[in-house]
């Protein structure tokens, strides 16, 4: 007998035209994906896909059962929404992130989960390849900077990463009396906040030195804040980060915050919130997404209240 999750790898691989690639985007390994469509085969006894020049191809067979298919898996969402009540789950929603600022991200997030599911959990975790997460199983959320994502996953737009001089109180820089210039941040050294992403995007001083060879400044790198404030307390060390980071730097005492040069300052990228297709229709996952919905909306009317009191990330 099929599954539902049979139904949905079928749509899967016929979707991504291969086997392997359908069955990853389930969570499922290669010969996790091999084993299922040879047991689907049997029970259907026919083919479902054929090889076609740009990869597998539908039969007439599944031309003919995909309306169906399509059918029991939509009832089966809606049965299962139906069924969704946060005041009684006890789900555990896995985050996966490195990002700096998501102690203020979750800040918000979580009183907001917790009232209306006391029951629930929430796992925020780390990850060495954040996409692969999702794509396995292994977290139903990340929180990344939105650079060079896959093409098959969904995203919601969290806040614009405004970037800053994070640096020690009364650093040469803050004494400059003039107008900074990217001479100025070249000649300091600079803690470069790692993001675990090897190709894409390594940290928020990416692109703003293209003069240079890849770190060749950096004389302290590392994926933990504390470390980083620490270290630029007792040193003329600077960093370049997100503005939500340096709030959070700026509460420990003994640093500032100034503006980039202008010259620097190019558009900013997103902070966002990413999930697998998978994933998409899942109504808990769709009740979360709810929540970080309503904080995306209460931080930009923060932002906004601080600049017209002339306060906010520094320009």
């Amino acid at each position: 007998m099929l599954s539902l999750r049979d139904l949905r790898f079928l749509l899967e691989v016929e979707q991504a035209g291969s086997i392997t690639r359908g069955g990853a985007s389930l969570g499922l390994s290669p010969s996790s994906s091999s084993r299922t469509m040879s047991r689907i085969r049997e029970i259907l006894r026919d083919e479902c896909f054929v090889p076609g020049q740009g990869g597998l191809l539908a039969t007439d067979r599944f031309d003919r059962i995909r309306p169906v298919i399509e059918q029991m898996l939509r009832c089966s969402q809606e049965l299962t929404a139906s069924s969704f009540d946060p005041a009684r789950t006890t789900r555990t929603f896995r985050i996966s992130t490195v990002m700096a600022e998501v102690e203020h991200v979750l800040g918000g997030v979580v009183p907001a989960v917790l009232r209306e599911a006391p029951h629930a959990r929430i796992d925020v975790c780390k990850n060495e390849n954040e996409f692969e997460a999702l794509f396995t199983r292994r977290a139903d959320f990340s929180i990344v900077t939105g650079i060079e994502l896959p093409a098959d996953v969904h995203y919601m737009n969290l806040y614009r990463l405004d970037r800053v001089i994070l640096l020690r109180r009364g650093h040469p820089l803050t004494r400059i009396g003039r107008a900074l210039t990217p001479e100025d941040l070249m000649r300091c050294g600079r803690v470069s906040i790692r993001t675990g992403r090897l190709n894409s995007w390594t940290g928020p001083d990416q692109s703003l030195f293209p003069s240079e060879r890849y770190m060749q400044n950096t004389r302290l790198s590392t994926t933990r804040l504390n470390v980083a404030w620490e270290a630029m307390r007792h040193t003329d060390l600077i960093c370049i980060c997100g503005w939500r980071a340096a709030e959070i730097a700026m509460t420990r005492g003994g640093l500032t915050a100034i503006a980039l040069p202008r010259e620097m300052n190019a558009t900013n990228p997103w902070n966002m919130l990413i999930w697998a297709d998978f994933m998409h229709h899942d109504p808990a996952c769709k009740w979360l997404r709810g929540i970080f919905s309503d904080w995306s909306k209460q931080e930009k009317a923060r932002v906004e209240s601080l600049a017209a009191q002339g306060k906010g990330p520094p320009r």
